[in-house]
């Protein structure tokens, strides 16, 4: 899309958005759980990732096969207060099989990503029986890889109640810049999504469900 005139902005998202670009050259740390790995019942693995720059990402992906796991991502410092208050997350799959993910930290401190088949978050694994993690393939059954990848300007993981929305300032764009936006949808093949580029003129027509802002 080429903007012609020098303008704000903002794009809105409306659903359950992940989304996934492909990465240029990059420093990276993986952080590899081995193919067969067994977790056991109401039991977790803990992997520490060090201390993570605000702005990195990590790549998540993981199989545990028949038996459903928790996936999530938090400071370490939260894991070891860890409570039925602590809040999880958008790096978190719960009571899943398989996932693949990226998450972008947002301020720098020392993280965990926890493989956890137990019941301790609300809505994920019941834990009763061992989880093996295989791929089947490899060498490694789960995987977070701490990247500095920066290739895009803006990139992140969102959920999004239905009829909400997010919203996202990319700030002043000059004549003749290219804009490639790209949002994965967690769900493809059942979910939907409506995204706009408004100029910020026309944001609040926007926001009052006028129809008077620019179509782009």
């Amino acid at each position: 899309m080429f903007h012609r005139s020098q303008c704000t902005v903002f794009i809105l998202i409306l659903t359950l958005v992940s989304p996934l670009f492909i990465e240029a050259s990059a420093e990276s740390t993986s952080y590899d759980v081995e193919n067969g790995t067994v977790i056991d019942a109401d039991s977790e693995l803990v992997v520490e990732l060090g201390t993570v720059p605000a702005g990195w990402w990590i790549v998540v992906s993981h199989d545990s096969g028949d038996n459903p796991i928790d996936v999530t991502i938090m400071t370490k410092s939260n894991w070891d207060s860890f409570s039925e208050n602590t809040q999880l997350t958008n790096a978190t799959e719960l009571s899943t099989t398989f996932s693949i993910f990226r998450w972008q930290v947002e301020q720098t401190d020392d993280y965990v990503i926890i493989y956890d088949n137990s019941e301790r978050f609300t809505g994920g694994s019941d834990g009763l029986v061992a989880a093996t993690i295989d791929k089947g393939y490899g060498t490694e059954g789960a995987s977070a890889r701490v990247t500095d990848t920066s290739y895009y300007d803006y990139e992140n993981r969102h959920f999004i109640q239905p009829g909400d929305l997010l919203r996202y300032d990319f700030g002043q764009i000059g004549p003749g810049s290219h804009m490639i936006l790209n949002v994965d949808l967690e769900d493809w093949f059942s979910g939907g999504v409506d995204a706009f580029v408004v100029e910020q003129a026309n944001i609040d027509s926007f926001l009052a469900g006028e129809d008077t802002w620019n179509r782009n």
